[in-house]
């Protein structure tokens, strides 16, 4: 599963993951921050990893270097209490989440093409935003996973160094 926060449309912050190239979390929240990482961790993330992964001893998550929320003292207690272990990745790498290189381009791509005319309420955007983001076809999921292979090899061979960004 792949996880980004803080993604912005207009009022929706959402906290999505991706697991098996589909769009399996997608969750809002107000404000970012150790508390709303650790609430993620124990609700929405751990129950999308049982359902999707099984009940296991311990799960492997990919996620951001969010150092607000995701690497919080209250985010590491809440996935050291919940097994669940990330993959570290090098400073400034959001080039290397499909869903901040590739993905949320595309969700956004897709909102326009849907735009609403006329007023929308915060609540119905929300809702359309959600329908597109789990409609993403799995095809455009799996090549974002791809490049992302790509980039992580590219890690490899420059040692876990920087790497050239797009």
């Amino acid at each position: 599963m792949h996880s980004a926060i803080g993604r912005t449309w207009g009022y929706a912050r959402v906290c999505a993951g991706v697991s098996n190239c589909r769009i399996v979390l997608w969750e809002y929240y107000t404000r970012w921050g150790g508390n709303a990482a650790a609430a993620m961790y124990k609700v929405p993330i751990i129950s999308t990893l049982k359902k999707k992964r099984g009940i296991k001893h311990r799960y492997l998550l990919c996620e951001d270097n969010d150092p607000t929320g995701y690497k919080s003292g209250l985010g590491i207690e809440a996935k050291r209490s919940l097994h669940i272990r990330t993959l570290p990745w090098p400073r400034y790498s959001p080039d290397l989440m499909p869903l901040d290189f590739s993905l949320w381009t595309h969700i956004e791509e897709a909102m326009e093409k849907r735009a609403h005319s006329g007023y929308e309420s915060v609540d119905a955007y929300k809702a359309r935003l959600r329908r597109v983001a789990f409609r993403t076809p799995q095809s455009v999921v799996r090549k974002a996973v791809e490049a992302m292979k790509k980039r992580a090899q590219m890690i490899f061979d420059a040692r876990g160094r920087d790497i050239a960004r797009d």
